[in-house]
């Protein structure tokens, strides 16, 4: 966008806004039986009547969707538009009935045709939309890239495109999604032109942000419109408290206490979900449902219904209902722990008071005492009005490959088309042409894409090979992926469907639950129900099940912890913490608290006044000290604490496999007895480029960059496991894990705040403070331990090591080492290994075939290759795998002058076994053997088995 106004405009401006309209639109406003219009609605017409691009920012409630619609639907009247004239595209699926029925209600009665799109609509449906191309389509990201990469027949009908409205902006314009989204749209302005963009979203901070991540090449003018007054605002603040074996029926008690028809509860967990549901059914109280995404659509869709109708009490919800899902009146909303965002916290809680002259109120329940710090936080930025601003992801890779896939499937660009439509989008700000042609490179030897004789890019033979119709075939590798996954960016959730004996799907398992603790005959909580397991088909990924009233085994666990706090809350954390420690905690009058939340209050300021530990704060460090572990509180985002940690972590790992952090945003703790430094004073000695070199060993040693791996490597083609040899791949991956889950910059700050004294070092000599104790309750993290193999080859580089020394270093038990030692001997190994004699012990060593020469001349290991006596005759006997074998004598002496003699006389290159046997000299021992032995090693395990043999002859006290 070249150019890039933005009008705050004022109420006057809009007085007798509604004239401007068509007057068959303002018919049927009266029709409707409004009187008049919202604040939004109304400043929304002069900006989209004069072709601005329009960011419509508004709480739910305000008729956002008419504010955009109306002024279209003017203009659609008085110009003859041909379809499709307007797209209408939201992120969320289930959405799209809701808004489809209510666009339909306004523009139907001006003929134009409205459909929708998306997996779930209906085959005749579908049928009709190619018949009778709409005027107006409702649709998803993923279903508008299938029309642009796949449907050639409807794509003719998008060079007619007029307007696009995006609607819940803030739920896409910070992840991946919305890159996908602001791809799509600058190819439809290659097609259409500079079409009119309306943009929707909840309270979101700094819009213009927001606006630029979509509005990409557009030339328009922008206008912001939004509410001048907020709606009121009332936060309650309640807790409970429990011992540990009794938490769960606590707090489900709590919710019920709370309970009026219809109440909305978010939890931050698909398990907290069924727990929670689990304890209140178990109370006896019914019309209380489930909704999360791991149950059907179906399921969900008939629960939806059911609280339209007001069947129901209470829904126990994830995200899945965060957004504007149309489920009737909302008399009540509870967060069942805080919501880590203020936007969060908006969003969910204006759920409830669905009008103009409602208020924005609802319950926020605390289960900890620092929780309850948390959520006073969160409640204080909600009163002052302060919300995040949205960080968007930086020129990610992957995006740009798939975007490119993407056009390539379409088969109508070219290199330079690509790169001219790329490089306008917003979120690859930065893209130089080199790097474009870089990945253009990659993706063409990986034989992803390739360039025809006329220049246009057409997906590769590796593309079709991923992404295929017939990938429910079992038995394809786990790469292989169904042709309409290419088309979601959402992460791949590998989990199994659950399915009833008659076929009927209850909804999905992860993974990892289903292989580590499920079992034929457990019975499980799923959907609000309990379900006994017939069978587990492993091949096809599905569990089948049978509804039971036996007691529960296990309730399910998905992937995924609650919500890291935002930088803005952490920041007024922080005011809290330190307002707490004062007995002077400012609370406005807009936030309660409970006389249970009061009480717990009361208690922190108690303990905090009694024991006078110090503070957390962003300009110190406080070291405590427990029984086992060493915690360093740290007030900061997760992401700068885990930068921190894991450096630390990595070091102590040199020298202990028995190490790990455990961290949160109060801080990190580490065993005292595995750590043989000092964490800060390392973390302080570390130069600029140390620091870099250690983080991204860091990066790519955590298990956070195997989820990035499994993610992203399809799109540059890779279908193994991914290595530093995949170049650019591998590159992305470990940019975007230290992207997403650490931040070096805040980080670094951190440690020379430290070093220049502006950050203190202070030491906790009282009682051991809560922020230390959130910190040891965490679960533990370790170096990711994806493949011993690779874990063997890095210890072993350069050394030579007993299987024991082995299992200790990389903390593996020592009869896996030993077989995975036996597969790396093997011909083909990546990091091939062999084996020798310590001669000196007695012990049988590993090393890398390809250090042999070093190992064998080295200071170490120099004995166990080095005869004792330059006489003597020997016997060498080698195998090949067919059975073959070649018999050779040896002189000690000529032997070591010319070891080369002796591969002239071996005419395979794998050998089976060596075995070397003394021709002179007293020896009763057994010959040494050496298996699975490439050809050019065969001299230094001759030397080996020498030098061993003439020990032992030594030894002897018959010689």
């Amino acid at each position: 966008m070249s150019e890039e106004r933005v009008y705050m405009q004022s109420r006057l401006e809009f007085e007798g806004a509604m004239s401007l309209l068509h007057e068959k639109v303002r018919e049927l406003i009266r029709l409707r039986g409004w009187r008049e219009l919202t604040e939004i609605q109304e400043k929304a017409i002069k900006p989209i009547l004069e072709g601005h691009n329009v960011f419509i920012v508004a709480p739910t409630g305000y008729g956002k969707t008419e504010a955009a619609l109306l002024p279209i639907l003017s203009r659609m009247l008085e110009e003859r538009v041909e379809p499709v004239a307007l797209l209408y595209i939201t992120p969320l699926r289930a959405l799209i009935n809701d808004i489809y029925e209510r666009i339909s209600w306004w523009a139907s009665r001006f003929g134009f045709i409205v459909a929708r799109k998306h997996g779930d609509v209906p085959h005749s449906e579908r049928t009709r939309r190619l018949r009778h191309a709409p005027h107006i389509l409702v649709t998803t990201p993923e279903s508008l890239e299938i029309d642009l990469d796949w449907a050639p027949k409807f794509r003719q009908y998008y060079r007619n495109l007029r307007w696009v409205i995006v609607d819940e902006v803030h739920e896409i314009v910070s992840n991946k999604r919305g890159v996908q989204l602001a791809v799509l749209l600058e190819r439809f302005r290659r097609i259409a032109g500079d079409f009119q963009l309306i943009m929707i979203s909840a309270t979101i901070g700094e819009p213009t942000i927001a606006a630029r991540a979509f509005t990409g090449s557009s030339r328009r003018p922008l206008t912001v419109v939004s509410v001048e007054k907020r709606k009121p605002i009332e936060i309650v603040v309640d807790y409970v408290e429990a011992p540990s074996t009794k938490f769960w029926r606590a707090a489900a008690e709590k919710l019920v206490k709370h309970m009026e028809p219809l109440t909305l509860v978010f939890v931050n967990s698909k398990h907290a979900a069924e727990k929670l549901h689990g304890e209140i059914e178990r109370m006896g109280v019914e019309g209380v449902v489930v909704h999360h995404a791991s149950i059907h659509g179906e399921e969900r869709r008939r629960i939806e219904k059911m609280a339209k109708e007001g069947k129901l009490n209470m829904i126990i919800a994830t995200k899945t209902l965060e957004l504007g899902i149309d489920i009737g009146s909302i008399r009540k909303v509870i967060l069942f722990r805080p919501a880590g965002s203020v936007s969060s916290l908006l969003q969910r809680l204006g759920r409830s008071g669905h009008t103009i002259a409602g208020k924005i109120s609802g319950i926020v329940l605390a289960t900890d005492p620092l929780e309850l710090l948390e959520a006073i936080a969160e409640a204080r930025l909600a009163a002052k009005g302060k919300v995040e601003v949205p960080e968007l992801p930086v020129k990610p890779l992957d995006m740009v490959a798939r975007a490119i896939l993407g056009m390539a499937l379409s088969g109508e660009y070219t290199v330079n088309d690509m790169y001219d439509i790329l490089s306008k989008v917003y979120y690859f700000r930065g893209l130089t042409r080199s790097e474009f042609d870089e990945l253009i490179d990659y993706l063409k030897n990986a034989k992803m894409i390739k360039i025809n004789n006329d220049g246009k890019v057409s997906c590769g033979p590796q593309f079709y090979k991923i992404w295929r119709f017939d990938a429910g075939d079992s038995k394809y590798s786990w790469w292989v992926q169904n042709f309409s996954q290419f088309f979601t960016t959402i992460g791949e959730r590998r989990a199994y469907t659950v399915r009833t004996v008659d076929g009927r799907v209850v909804g999905e398992l992860d993974t990892d639950f289903v292989v580590k603790v499920l079992r034929v005959g457990h019975v499980i909580r799923l959907g609000g129900r309990n379900w006994q397991v017939i069978g587990i088909d492993e091949h096809n990924g599905k569990v089948v099940v049978a509804e039971t009233e036996q007691s529960i085994t296990a309730i399910p666990f998905w992937k995924g912890k609650g919500p890291e706090l935002s930088r803005l809350v952490i920041a007024e954390l922080e005011k809290v913490i330190q307002e707490t420690h004062r007995g002077q905690l400012n609370i406005p009058s807009s936030v309660k608290l409970t006389e249970s939340a009061a009480a717990v209050l009361n208690g922190i300021i108690g303990e905090v006044r009694k024991y006078r530990y110090p503070a957390p704060a962003r300009n110190k460090v406080i070291v405590e000290k427990l029984a086992d572990e060493d915690v360093y509180v740290v007030l900061a985002p997760e992401r700068v604490v885990r930068t921190l940690a894991y450096l630390v972590m990595l070091e102590a790992y040199r020298s202990s496999s028995d190490v790990y952090v455990k961290l949160n945003h109060y801080g990190f703790a580490v065993p005292s007895h595995s750590i043989a430094f000092n964490p800060l004073k390392f973390l302080v000695s570390l130069t600029r480029e140390e620091f870099e070199e250690r983080l991204r060993e860091a990066v790519t040693r955590s298990p956070y960059f195997a989820e990035e791996a499994h993610n992203i490597q399809l799109v540059f083609g890779v279908t193994r496991k991914i290595k530093r040899s995949d170049g650019v791949a591998f590159e992305e991956i470990a940019r975007q894990t230290l992207q997403n889950y650490f931040d070096p910059e805040a980080a670094w700050e951190l440690i020379q705040g430290i070093r220049e004294g502006r950050i203190k070092i202070v030491f906790n000599q009282s009682r051991t403070s809560m922020y230390a104790r959130s910190v040891v309750e965490e679960v533990p993290e370790k170096p990711w331990v994806g493949d011993v193999g690779e874990l063997i080859a890095e210890t072993l580089e350069g050394m030579a090591f007993t299987v024991e020394e082995l299992a200790d270093a990389i903390g593996v038990p020592p009869e896996i080492v030993e077989s995975k030692l036996r597969d790396l001997g093997k011909p083909g190994a990546d990091n091939r290994v062999f084996y020798f004699i310590d001669v000196d012990t007695g012990e049988i060593r590993w090393g890398l075939v390809r250090d042999a020469a070093g190992i064998a001349v080295s200071e170490e290991f120099s004995s166990s290759f080095t005869p004792l006596q330059q006489d003597g005759l020997y016997l060498v006997l080698v195998k090949s795998e067919n059975g073959t074998l070649i018999h050779a004598i040896v002189r000690v002496a000529e032997f070591v002058r010319n070891p080369e003699k002796l591969l002239e006389q071996i005419p395979f290159h794998e050998i089976h076994e060596v075995k070397v046997v003394p021709l002179t000299g007293y020896y009763e021992g057994q010959a040494p053997r050496y298996q699975q032995v490439p050809r050019e090693i065969v001299p230094y395990l001759v030397l080996n088995a020498i030098a061993f043999i003439q020990k032992m002859q030594m030894s002897n006290p018959l010689i």
